[in-house]
């Protein structure tokens, strides 16, 4: 998956979640992506089943890959 090219995303957020995000990830030592990344993950597993998650993840590769 290293050679898979991604489109970076740029998602629009208020300048309140930013400025938590930020003070977040300063205060527990973590980057803010990695902050995103856990909130997505934590929610998917509320959400879906672990082959949900891996169909929906496998769709949406080779969608990328067949660009």
């Amino acid at each position: 998956m290293s050679k898979l090219n991604r489109k970076s995303k740029h998602f629009r957020m208020s300048v309140e979640s930013i400025a938590f995000l930020e003070a977040l990830a300063e205060k527990i030592g973590v980057t803010d992506t990695e902050i995103v990344e856990r909130g997505i993950s934590e929610l998917a597993a509320q959400e879906f089943t672990a082959k949900e998650r891996k169909e929906m993840i496998t769709k949406k590769i080779q969608e990328v890959l067949e660009l």
